[in-house]
């Protein structure tokens, strides 16, 4: 992956890289710290699923091709909640920039489930 991803950085045009949702946490700050080094200007975005029940079901049945969650984050919303700011820790420590992931946010519940993962800050 890093060289598939240094050979297109080198090119011209390549100003972002996206990553997909995960919860391997380790291997995320690792692979951060790298891709911060070799590329300090590049822009990173980071997607981010709500921890509703709703996608926690979905993903426990039939998760995204790709996608591969712990049992934590599997448990229910209150774990699915740690890892998730876990993770937005992470995307903070090295200025990613954090994208909900759809079905994003549809109700009042799931605004105040982002008002809880994205508190405004303090003034």
């Amino acid at each position: 992956e890093r060289q598939s991803l240094e050979a297109k950085c080198a090119g011209a045009g390549v100003s972002s890289v996206w990553l997909q949702f995960g919860n391997d946490l380790e291997a995320l700050d690792r692979e951060l710290a790298w891709l911060r080094g070799a590329f300090p200007t590049l822009d990173v975005v980071g997607s981010v699923f709500l921890p509703t029940k709703k996608l926690i079901a979905q993903q426990k049945f039939r998760p995204w091709n790709g996608v591969v969650l712990s049992e934590e984050y599997l448990s229910g919303p209150e774990g699915a909640a740690r890892v998730t700011r876990a993770l937005l820790d992470v995307y903070r420590k090295y200025g990613v920039q954090a994208l909900v992931e759809a079905p994003g946010v549809r109700t009042a519940k799931d605004l105040a489930v982002v008002a809880e993962l994205f508190p405004a800050p303090a003034t």
